[in-house]
């Protein structure tokens, strides 16, 4: 991120303008830093291309990964396993078994139930990390629940242990209307974010549509976005000023300021429960 914020400010720069790199690199809605030292015309900061500020400052793969085990003796190759996902908080790395393939001479069988006993996943990072948890279908977004995340720091040893309860529906589920059963499969798609149905693509793909209606512009890390559809600076003034109504849910017809979207649940969930955490020097 230092190497980028020099390319673009200079080496006699103020450091507060590293700020602005990491605000457009992780940027959540908000831009206080883009605002305070961009807006004013005091420098001279990038006007638009912040998808590409945002790609070459994050982290790749084998930046991220230093080595990954399974089961305590399968060591695997992560950026194999781990899939490049396109996320509205960023570039992610994946690890599902839908991403795995029996057939392939590196499969992983991570499948984990009463017979087989826990599976145990091991993973070196070089660099703090959050970590989410989420069904084979879900995806990282804004209002990912706390609970839902892990987060890894340097020089600690943290092991998580969690209960993953798959929910399922029957064959004969699909035959009977989205209306009536109240849930969408993943193949029932509609979303311009995701090529599969979720709960949560649902949820990234009403508020690509509130932040074009309110600010005829997208975020520049939204899934799936045109460059022509993603915000320039004052873009992003746009989208900071109505954090509000589109970061932060509410339900429908509350009067409190919020985005409401008409998004029912995946028919395939999980339901994640962490049991314990630890922490080692």
């Amino acid at each position: 991120m230092i190497d980028i914020a020099y390319r673009i400010f200079g080496d006699n720069r103020n450091f507060n303008l590293d700020e602005i790199v990491k605000e457009i690199t992780y940027f959540k809605g908000t831009s206080y830093y883009i605002n305070e030292f961009c807006m004013t015309g005091q420098y001279n900061c990038p006007k638009n291309n912040f998808s590409k500020i945002a790609m070459s400052t994050r982290s790749t793969c084998n930046e991220v990964f230093l080595n990954c085990t399974w089961n305590n003796n399968h060591h695997f190759d992560c950026c194999k396993h781990f899939v490049l996902t396109e996320t509205e908080l960023g570039i992610c790395y994946t690890l599902t078994m839908e991403n795995e393939s029996p057939d392939s001479d590196d499969f992983i069988n991570m499948y984990s139930n009463r017979e087989t006993g826990p599976g145990n996943l091991l993973i070196k990072l070089s660099s703090p990390s959050q970590v989410f948890i989420h069904s084979v279908v879900d995806v990282p977004y804004y209002n990912t629940i706390s609970t839902d995340i892990l987060h890894a720091m340097m020089g600690i040893f943290k092991q998580y242990k969690f209960v993953i309860k798959d929910i399922e529906n029957e064959d004969e589920v699909k035959f009977v209307g989205i209306s009536q059963r109240r849930c969408r499969f993943p193949f029932e798609n509609y979303l311009k974010v995701s090529s599969k149905y979720s709960y949560s693509s649902c949820i990234v793909n009403c508020r690509r549509q509130k932040q074009l209606e309110m600010c005829n512009c997208t975020s520049h890390l939204m899934p799936n976005s045109k460059a022509s559809e993603q915000c320039d600076i004052n873009g992003l003034i746009c989208l900071n000023t109505h954090y509000a109504e589109l970061s932060v849910l509410k339900k429908k017809k509350s009067k409190r300021p919020g985005l409401e979207c008409e998004c029912v649940p995946s028919c395939i969930e999980a339901e994640i429960n962490v049991i314990t955490v630890e922490s080692f020097m």
